[in-house]
């Protein structure tokens, strides 16, 4: 195990990080660098849940109607780097209802377990977490699916959270309003993240249809390691598809 000064030496961080570095050493207990009880690293799970309706269904990849996507993040190590980590969740949405579909999204819930004393660093929060989709990497190439197609991801998450510019170190995600959307975006719940016409003239999951009446959707996640409380997350995302 590291000991916590290795974790935040200031020499691995530019001028403005040596600051911060050399403030929170000098804010550890006297005996802390002596000790190694905890090391300032933490990891994030989420898990996906899918929920369809009628004329309207979802399914993962290999086109199962009942299915979870769970994500893992590595361990997050502060360091120097300005390196986001990211994990992503594809899967397949079908439409035959002439009013076409919203893609919803809401964090059913954001717990975070504490692994050791915080030493002054904050937890992280659901905002940490950057949430998008790019409208490019829709999959509409299915010879059933409608065309042309006008889907449209909604304001704030039509954006690759794995790009955003990282300045100083901390989290880089502003919201909606700055087109960063985040977990806390849809912590409200039922927030319209996707939506558009009719996809198909059905949604049917068979051998005849299966590859060709779907449009295939890619959820990005990011965050960026730096000096939070250490210990883990674990989330609960629910994907709904329902008519407008």
């Amino acid at each position: 195990m590291l000991g916590i000064t290795s974790l935040i030496d200031p020499q691995n961080f530019s001028t403005p990080g040596k600051k911060l570095a050399q403030q929170m050493i000098r804010s550890l207990p006297r005996d802390c660098t002596q000790k190694t009880l905890w090391k300032l690293v933490f990891s994030i799970g989420l898990l996906l849940t899918a929920v369809s309706s009628s004329a309207q269904s979802m399914t993962d990849n290999l086109n199962n109607p009942t299915f979870t996507i769970p994500l893992t993040f590595p361990t997050l190590t502060p360091g120097s780097a300005s390196t986001l980590l990211t994990r992503q969740a594809s899967f397949r949405i079908r439409c035959n209802c002439a009013a076409g579909y919203h893609l919803r999204a809401t964090l059913n819930s954001f717990t975070f377990t504490p692994a050791g004393a915080s030493a002054g660093a904050a937890d992280i929060q659901s905002s940490d977490i950057g949430m998008g989709i790019v409208a490019a990497t829709l999959n509409i190439s299915g010879s059933e699916v409608i065309t042309p197609r006008t889907d449209t991801v909604a304001a704030g998450f039509n954006y690759n959270p794995a790009t955003a510019p990282v300045t100083n170190g901390l989290t880089p995600f502003g919201g909606v309003g700055a087109v960063q959307a985040t977990l806390a975006s849809i912590a409200v719940g039922n927030v319209n993240i996707l939506g558009g016409p009719q996809i198909a003239t059905n949604e049917l999951t068979n051998p005849g249809h299966v590859d060709k009446n779907f449009v295939g959707v890619t959820i990005t996640f990011a965050a960026l390691p730096q000096y939070w409380t250490p210990g883990t997350v674990n989330a609960v995302i629910t994907l709904q598809i329902v008519s407008p």
